[in-house]
């Protein structure tokens, strides 16, 4: 059983198994969105070291290519639940 909390703009807990499926949905959204801007600001990196350049390389495509769970966990729990319920989250 999901006893996950989100918390909404307002400070209010919310279990995520009680969200509606709109605010299921619209939270899923803006994750995504707030990721995608995150990824777009990550600056690329410039080190004039080439092992230093190398590692700063590998975490920029890390960040590039993780999903956004990784920056904001409980998105595994929100999709979870989406799934669970049947819902068509992805855009």
């Amino acid at each position: 059983m999901n006893t996950k909390k989100w918390k909404t703009k307002d400070g209010v807990k919310i279990r995520i198994k009680d969200m509606g499926n709109d605010h299921l949905l619209n939270t899923i959204k803006m994750i995504e969105r707030s990721v995608s801007e995150i990824k777009k600001e990550y600056p690329y990196p410039n080190f004039n070291g080439e092992m230093a350049q190398w590692y700063a390389e590998e975490e920029y495509d890390r960040v590039q290519n993780s999903e956004p769970g990784y920056f904001i966990p409980i998105y595994d729990d929100l999709i979870e639940e989406a799934e669970r319920r049947g819902l068509d989250y992805e855009s």
